[in-house]
């Protein structure tokens, strides 16, 4: 057995990691735990806001897997959080019942978990990756090893892509309005954020154009005779007005005659708001506006 340690640093900061946070990969040769050997396996523990502790236990006999298992118990039992990518399907079930089949102490019980995998499922549509792989979020965040020699662990390109919760957090409100302001057909929304983003990109649909740029984030939204689009949530409880070109929920779609109306679609279950002097005053009006827009556009939460 080889045991590697190391100090990684990440290329970008992390507002997703904590003190006691490690982050785990486990790789063995097969999907089943009774059968399957194991290969390697990776714990990196958090340091500081861009440095991690790498401890790499790498097998070369058969006979490792004992002291691979009983030294990653021994680490993990002093970690609060538990961090893997689809580390709920695999790394996690696999790995305790190999623990237990050899009679090792569970270090789980207690513990946080965070499977990247499940919590970036809408991340990939978004931003139109073509899959959910470690390696497509690596390439949205323009990383790559430093030379082919050099090849990052699973474990440090999981560290790499928690970057990416910086989208999450927006997602779920974290940011501030700075200013709101009617450009031509366009109502223009500039937002601060209390934590850069890692890498600038930008979301168009429908009415909508969002772009994320460092520490900001600008929503533009293209008017239609002085009124905006607000799009609904709950869009199956909502039927679509054909001659009208909006929806209305079906507690009052009841009374219009069915060939004037169809099921709404998320797409096109959307009300017209008018972009009034008062709205444009109110700071609360424009952030219910911003939440309901940012919902339609960021269905992370």
């Amino acid at each position: 057995m080889r045991i590697l340690n190391k100090e990684y640093t990440m290329h970008r900061f992390s507002p997703f990691l904590a003190h006691g946070d490690v982050i785990l990969d486990y790789i063995t040769d097969g999907l089943f735990w009774r059968t399957s050997k194991t290969e390697e396996l990776s714990l990196l523990f958090y340091d500081d806001e861009k440095k991690l502790r790498e401890t790499r236990y790498i097998s070369e006999q058969e006979s490792d897997e004992y002291d691979i298992l009983e030294g990653a118990a021994s680490l993990l039992s002093s970690a609060k959080r538990i961090i893997t990518f689809n580390g709920n399907s695999f790394d996690i079930p696999h790995l305790k019942s190999k623990l237990k089949a050899y009679g090792l102490p569970d270090p789980f019980p207690g513990k946080k978990f965070a499977d990247l995998y499940l919590q970036y499922r809408g991340l990939y549509q978004i931003f139109g990756l073509p899959s959910r792989s470690l390696d497509d979020f690596l390439t949205f965040l323009q990383i790559r090893p430093k030379s082919e020699d050099e090849n990052m662990t699973d474990a440090e390109k999981t560290a790499e892509i928690t970057a990416l919760y910086a989208y999450i957090q927006f997602a779920q409100g974290n940011y501030t309005l700075k200013k709101t302001e009617l450009e031509a057909d366009r109502l223009v929304f500039s937002l601060d954020v209390p934590v850069s983003f890692p890498v600038r990109a930008a979301i168009p649909e429908g009415p909508f154009y969002l772009i994320f740029d460092h520490d900001q984030a600008v929503l533009s939204v293209k008017t239609e005779e002085m009124k905006i689009r607000v799009y609904h949530e709950d869009w199956k409880n909502y039927d679509f007005l054909i001659h009208e070109g909006y929806a209305i929920h079906r507690s009052m779609s009841a009374f219009v005659d069915k060939k004037h109306k169809r099921k709404a679609v998320r797409e096109d279950c959307f009300s017209y708001y008018s972009v009034s002097e008062v709205f444009l005053s109110s700071e609360k009006q424009q952030l219910q506006y911003l939440s309901s827009a940012l919902r339609f556009l960021l269905p992370l939460r």
